[in-house]
């Protein structure tokens, strides 16, 4: 059995209130909260980037030092006369290294054609009809002088020579023949001339 009745009609019957003053004031709190944590996330990564420009701000200016201090140091350096003699003298010595590289290299010529090379040519060709009375040799020209039996010795004994590998490319720029007390004498002068080996 009922021992409460319930005379309210059903449109008077309470309904569930969700928005009462305790909901509004833990909703605000919520948002404030909200709003609190959001600002203070924000002022933070500020900070953070305030910071990191002021690195930034102070390494340019400390680089902008640098660079002014090196200007007024090239602009106000001096010559220094110890350097300017040294590299003068540097620059001497790698002159005469050079020319004494190209004067060993102009005398690679003379390596090859020795003068023990020179006598071995005369002496395989010598002829009957003259001989030698002086050889002068001076770098890569040789002058022959001596007395010749008859005047078509001369011209044999050259020929000869030129066929020799040590005459090979020389040719001949002079020849004198004359007669001295009844002798005839001759001279030859030889210059190094295109190699034809």
């Amino acid at each position: 059995m009922k021992h409460t009745i319930n005379l309210l009609p059903h449109a008077l019957k309470p309904q569930l209130e969700l928005l009462t003053i305790y909901t509004v004031m833990i909703a605000m709190m919520l948002s404030f909260m909200s709003m609190f944590g959001m600002s203070s996330y924000m002022d933070h990564d500020k900070r953070l980037l305030i910071m990191e420009l002021d690195a930034l701000g102070s390494e340019i200016n400390r680089k902008i030092s640098v660079l002014n201090v090196i200007n007024a140091e090239l602009e106000n350096r001096l010559e220094d006369p110890m350097l300017i003699q040294s590299t003068k003298s540097h620059e001497s010595q790698l002159k005469q290294k050079k020319r004494l590289v190209a004067e060993l290299q102009s005398r690679d010529p003379l390596l090859e054609h020795s003068f023990a090379e020179l006598l071995e040519a005369l002496a395989l060709n010598h002829s009957d009809e003259l001989w030698l009375t002086s050889i002068t040799v001076m770098g890569e020209d040789m002058l022959f002088a001596g007395h010749a039996a008859a005047p078509s010795a001369l011209p044999k004994w050259i020929t000869q020579l030129s066929k020799t590998k040590y005459f090979a490319g020389r040719e001949f720029d002079s020849a004198k023949l004359q007669l001295k007390d009844k002798q005839l004498v001759f001279e030859l002068r030889t210059s190094k001339g295109e190699d034809t080996r």
